[in-house]
Order: structure tokens, then sequence, then C-alpha cells
């Protein structure tokens, strides 16, 4: 991402997701460079903003997924920042916050889901869910709100951050019992929808 060559560096693609703490100084950056939508969902390290005559603002020509559902080129995708509360601060999401997020987009994605069998398409999240991808302490456990959308959604995709990829094989993706891929997008993912 950082070569001159950027983006021309890399296949063809057509949407960037970024997965939480992620600088917003970078996220405009890459908005600069690419000629697709750029969407992102906040951290839990309060990075995503960026400052403008004093004071501090979400980064400009990229598009905030919390909480929110976006459409592009026939995708549904949907957005959930932050991450089960674990301490105080920004980003820190109590167990209801993160089910009535989940349960948001219903009145759109369950008919979807029933006429496609996918109500969304793509899930972004900073938090993983829980599996193989999430992480062994109790900051990066997954979050059980996200087991209730791939039930309701079905989404096609899962793209999260947030644990970190440790060992000489770490878990990146991983196919759940419903169907739902997950990736972790630690670092970048290139990642062709199933």
């Amino acid at each position: 991402m950082y070569s001159p060559r950027f983006p021309e560096n890399l296949p063809p693609f057509d949407l960037v997701l970024a997965a939480g703490d992620l600088p917003g100084a970078y996220l405009e950056y890459v908005a600069t460079k690419v000629r697709v939508p750029v969407l992102f969902v906040p951290g839990n390290h309060g990075e995503e903003w960026v400052w403008e005559e004093g004071r501090r603002k979400r980064p400009g020509g990229v598009v905030n997924l919390h909480g929110r559902l976006f459409r592009y080129r026939g995708l549904l995708l949907y957005g959930i920042g932050g991450v089960p509360r674990y301490r105080e601060g920004e980003g820190q999401l109590a167990p209801g916050e993160l089910f009535h997020l989940a349960l948001k987009p219903f009145p759109v994605a369950f008919p979807r889901r029933l006429l496609r069998g996918h109500g969304v398409d793509v899930l972004l999240t900073h938090a993983p869910p829980p599996g193989p991808t999430a992480g062994e302490d109790f900051a990066h456990r997954g979050a059980s709100a996200f087991l209730l959308f791939h039930r309701l959604f079905r989404p096609r995709l899962h793209v999260h951050g947030h644990t970190p990829l440790l060992g000489a094989n770490p878990e990146r993706r991983h196919r759940t019992l419903l169907g739902v891929e997950v990736i972790h997008a630690q670092g970048y993912a290139l990642v062709q929808l199933p």
C-alpha cells in the first residue's frame, strides 16, 4: 500500500474495506489513490479521526459503515465497529449495544434473505465473531451478537480486524457451519466474494 505504484501494483479490485484501528489520515490517503469506495468501521483505539482546525472529525472521502447499510453494484454491505466492552473508552460496546446493532438491518436484510438466501452480502466489523479467528484473551474474544447476525442474515462474507495474527500459521480465514466465509483482514487481504 505504501508503494509509489499503489494501487497499480495490485490486481483490479472493486471495494476497499477497512476493519478498524486505522489512522484517519491513512484512510484519506487510500481514498485519494483508488477509484472505488473506501468503507470503514471504527475500531476501539480512536484512531479513525483527523484533526482539522483544532477539532477532530471523521476522515473525508470514505464511508463510515458503522450501523448502516451500503449498496454497491448489487451488493448490500453492513458494518459494526468497536468491540465487546473490556474496559472504558471509545469503541467499547455493551452486549445490548452489539445485539441492537446486529438486529438493526432486520427490516431490509431479512426479507432480502428470504428472497435471495443472503440478507447481507458483506458484514464488516472490527471485532471477530467467536471462532478460530477470535483471540484467546478477554479483550480479543469474539462478539456473540455476530453469530446471531450470521443466523438471521447469512452474509456471504464477514471481514474483521482487531485480533493479532500470532504464531507461524495464524488462522486468517474459515467458513462457519452456516456457510459464512470469515476473513481476518489484518495488514491487508485481497478477497473474492464467494
